[in-house]
């Protein structure tokens, strides 16, 4: 029996990407991956679902009527939304300036939606480095995290436990992406079958790493920004701010292994901080702390460590009673944002001025109500394509204490 058919036409992008809109004949509200505004598609029922389930139920694509004019051919053979097909990178098929535009008008409707549009207007340009202009997500990440069981490696298809098979990834820069080969190289291989009761195990690759023998099982590694040209637009960001403060005690909150901390060392007035909870990181941290002190001339241990989990409060409480009160703050907190702010700015309550960097825009934007409420005034809004082919963006803010 064949599955019955929908006509939609799409109306916007998810917050997962996906272009949603309404069933033609029964107003339906539905999401639909691989889909972009203005598109006429026909889609159908996904196995075993009703068409009725939920306020936004989700269709397969089956083929497009109306196809966008930015549409493109995927770059990557392994993409697209087959069962046994890459998800990620899920907008390669758009042309990239479109996707830098609807990632924008995305973030200004969530500033309308948590009643912050007073901030629009202060937003400039999204920033974007110019090898993306040319519409393939190739050698622009970083760092991959892939899953295994031995025999597949590659990445999980969204929403399910199945291994996706990996031969290449093009999104990985160019020492990223030799060390995934040479890795792959290996496989298949008994060691790397999954425990019972598991799918799989995970490794991660980053262009760190000197060899594939640094590879290791099940291993995260101290968080780094995605992109080089991205994070390093961020340092220069910092390290502008930082000159520009009078002296006092500036703290990271969220230091992982130093990679935002250390441009405020720039500025010899400031006794720094980088607070983190992940002992990986503070080995990380350490280490790269020996080559700022060896560039950093006549500053004398300029960086410190200090371990805390600031998801607890009385972690933070015996963090203020180890550093003292604080001057000048950076947050780069995770996708869930400042879980216990309200703590925190109790126990730090003298803090003049904020840098943010955040990459949910939901969450930071919470993060910056709250700000607003405790008597900051935003000064700058930055919004950073970090990460090109996908939804979502990374955002730059500083606040300042108002008097």
């Amino acid at each position: 029996m064949s599955k019955e058919i929908f006509e939609v036409k799409i109306e916007g992008l998810s917050n997962q990407g996906h272009g949603f809109g309404k069933i033609a004949h029964t107003g339906q509200k539905v999401s639909i991956a691989g889909t972009w505004p203005g598109e006429v598609v026909l889609a159908t029922l996904p196995e075993n679902e009703s068409a009725r389930r939920g306020p936004f139920q989700k269709l397969n694509l089956k083929e497009i009527v109306l196809p966008s004019t930015h549409r493109l051919t995927r770059p990557c053979p392994h993409s697209g939304l087959g069962f046994d097909q890459c998800s990620g990178c899920p907008w390669s098929f758009i042309q990239y300036q479109e996707q830098v535009q609807q990632k924008k008008q995305k973030f200004l409707y969530a500033l309308q939606r948590q009643g912050l549009t007073q901030l629009g207007p202060i937003i400039g340009d999204v920033m974007t480095f110019p090898p993306l202009h040319e519409n393939s997500p190739s050698g622009i990440r970083t760092r991959g995290q892939f899953k295994t069981d031995g025999r597949k490696v590659g990445y999980l298809h969204e929403g399910t436990q199945h291994i996706v098979d990996i031969q290449d990834c093009m999104v990985l820069n160019e020492k990223a992406r030799t060390l995934y080969k040479q890795f792959r190289q290996t496989f298949p291989r008994d060691d790397w079958k999954p425990g019972e009761g598991f799918h799989y195990n995970f490794f991660e690759i980053d262009d760190e790493l000197n060899s594939a023998n640094d590879i290791q099982m099940n291993r995260r590694r101290p968080f780094k920004q995605a992109m080089n040209e991205a994070n390093f637009f961020m340092q220069q960001w910092i390290t502008k701010k930082a000159q520009s403060w009078s002296s006092g005690v500036a703290v990271d909150f969220y230091a992982g292994s130093g990679n935002l901390t250390f441009p405020m060392a720039s500025n010899p007035l400031l006794q720094i901080y980088g607070v983190e909870i992940s002992r990986a990181a503070e080995v990380e941290f350490n280490f790269k702390l020996k080559s700022y002190e060896n560039k950093i001339d006549k500053v004398k241990n300029p960086v410190h460590w200090q371990g805390a989990d600031l998801n607890s409060g009385p972690s933070i409480k015996k963090l203020s009673e180890d550093i003292g009160q604080v001057d000048y703050a950076l947050f780069d907190p995770p996708r869930t944002g400042l879980t216990k702010k309200k703590t925190l700015f109790k126990q730090f309550n003298r803090i003049k001025e904020i840098l943010y960097v955040g990459c949910e825009k939901e969450t930071a934007i919470s993060d910056w109500r709250f700000f607003l409420s405790q008597g900051y005034q935003i000064s700058e809004l930055k919004l950073v394509d970090q990460f090109p082919h996908t939804p979502h963006l990374e955002m730059l803010a500083h606040f300042r204490k108002m008097n």
